[in-house]
């Protein structure tokens, strides 16, 4: 969900001097002017946050604030990074295949091989007999390992922040880097400067050494924000790209340990013929 609605109920109050802020708020939560600008986000999204944070402003510092809001194009300055879904679509494909891959092989092919080596008179090899002892946490472990990576997915995904998305990082950010997770507060932070204070620490501190050398954060908030949200997509595409290493990994770690046991009782029958 986009940031027109905002803009847009941002620029009408100011266009309509003299009406009540409630007003405004009753229309951005509203269906009116859905089909042009989008339905309202839900309820304590931060969209709807910032939009209740400004309604208990003082009128000054309200006005303040919209004036910000309605010249920033926040849908341009946060822009999700490009193939993003892809990556997620490329996630999801190779967890499937490693979790199918590792149960047809766990369930199917090694316990049929085990059975026709013994029909055979012949005794599995050591290191295919540890693989099939081994096959039932090999799979938890890779169900564990897809799980983990689906979640981090997923968390990556609503680390940017988006009109309909919480104010926090959400749940499932604790399995994010925490340079991941700190760049995303921060960049929330700054979306959320016009109408609420900024509690990070660290960002206070650097705001107020740019306002101390005669920089304005009304005047450069475009600037530093696009820079910010550069910052956490680089941030983002290196996380995602870990994630389809370690896939990528397990699938041909996997491959090659299933293709050892089944082909090494193979060969040792072929050699005692």
């Amino acid at each position: 969900m986009g940031w027109e609605r905002f803009h847009a109920s941002c620029r009408r109050h100011l266009r309509l001097p003299g009406e009540d802020f409630a007003a405004t708020l009753e229309y951005f939560r509203s269906n009116r002017d859905a089909a042009l600008l989008g339905p309202p986000p839900r309820r304590n999204s931060l969209a709807d946050s910032l939009m209740q944070a400004m309604a208990r402003m003082p009128v000054e510092a309200r006005e303040i604030a919209l004036q910000r809001y309605s010249t920033l194009d926040l849908d341009d300055l946060l822009k999700p990074p490009p193939g993003r879904a892809r990556v997620s679509l490329y996630l999801l494909l190779l967890s499937a295949m490693l979790i199918l891959m590792v149960s047809i092989f766990s369930l199917f092919v090694l316990p049929s091989l085990q059975s026709f080596y013994a029909a055979a008179g012949h005794v599995l090899p050591e290191f295919s007999q540890q693989v099939m002892r081994w096959a039932p946490l090999l799979a938890v472990g890779v169900l564990l390992l897809a799980g983990y990576v689906l979640a981090s997915a997923q968390a990556l995904r609503g680390l940017l922040p988006s009109a309909g998305s919480s104010v926090a990082t959400g749940r499932l950010a604790w399995l994010l880097p925490s340079a991941l997770r700190a760049q995303g507060a921060r960049v929330r932070a700054l979306v959320a400067s016009p109408a609420l204070a900024v509690d990070d620490p660290a960002l206070k501190h650097e705001l107020a050494a740019m306002e101390s050398e005669g920089l304005l954060l009304s005047e450069e908030l475009r600037a530093i924000l696009r820079l910010q949200s550069q910052g956490l997509q680089r941030l983002a595409e290196s996380f995602s790209v870990g994630l389809l290493l370690l896939l990528s990994l397990a699938v041909v770690t996997s491959i090659a340990t299933f293709l050892i046991a089944i082909y090494l009782p193979i060969f040792r029958m072929g050699s005692s013929l």
